[in-house]
Parts: structure tokens; C-alpha cells; sequence
């Protein structure tokens, strides 16, 4: 148990560094017509991704109630709702769909 704590320790004192930084390459939700809500601390990459972009809603607090209030308005705000996924599709097809990352690409490699 010595050790597990130990590696525990080093990634709560380091790792925040790097979560900073990560952004998940699962970006499936964005493509699946369903409002997104990130579920994540504030200083995540991903967080900061859909509030820049607001394509989720971000509760960045570990507060089961602030979760089901948001969870709550989504089932009942269809305009929200409907705005997430539009705003999630949209970014999606821009940053995350296969076309647009190749023509960036070679954008990139012709201009070398």
C-alpha cells in the first residue's frame, strides 16, 4: 500500500501539470447530436476547450447537486439543448472531422 500511496502523492504533486495541457482525442460526443455536459476541474484542458468554444456546459465542481441542477435544465431548456449540440457539431466539423484536418495539414506543409 506504501508504493500505491506514494505514486498517488508524486501525480497529485506533478500530474496536474500535465492534465492541464491533455485534451481527450474522444471527440465522438461532439458528432453525436446530443447535448454534452464535461464533467471535470477547471483547469483541464477539455474544460477550457467547450467553455472557449461552448459547445458543453463545464462543471468544474465536485457537487452532486450543481451536476443534477444542470442535468435538469438540459431536460427541460430544448433551445439549450439544442444550442450545445448545434455549437458541438459545428466545432466538430471544423477542428475534428477528417476534410478539415487534412486541408489544414496541407495548408501547413505547403507553406514550409
Amino acid at each position: 500500500m506504501k508504493g500505491a500511496k506514494a505514486k498517488n502523492k508524486i501525480f497529485q504533486l506533478y500530474g496536474l501539470n500535465i492534465i492541464k495541457i491533455c485534451i481527450s482525442l474522444k471527440v465522438h460526443p461532439m458528432f453525436s447530436g446530443k447535448p454534452i455536459v464535461v464533467y471535470s476541474s477547471a483547469i483541464t484542458g477539455i474544460a477550457s476547450y467547450a467553455r472557449e468554444e461552448h459547445w458543453a456546459i463545464v462543471v468544474d465542481r465536485r457537487d452532486p447537486d450543481v451536476l443534477a441542477a444542470i442535468l435538469e435544465k438540459l431536460f427541460k431548456d430544448k433551445d439549450e439543448r439544442q444550442r450545445i449540440i448545434d455549437n458541438a457539431t459545428r466545432v466538430a466539423l471544423q477542428n475534428h472531422h477528417l476534410p478539415a484536418i487534412r486541408a489544414r495539414f496541407f495548408e501547413l506543409i505547403c507553406g514550409l
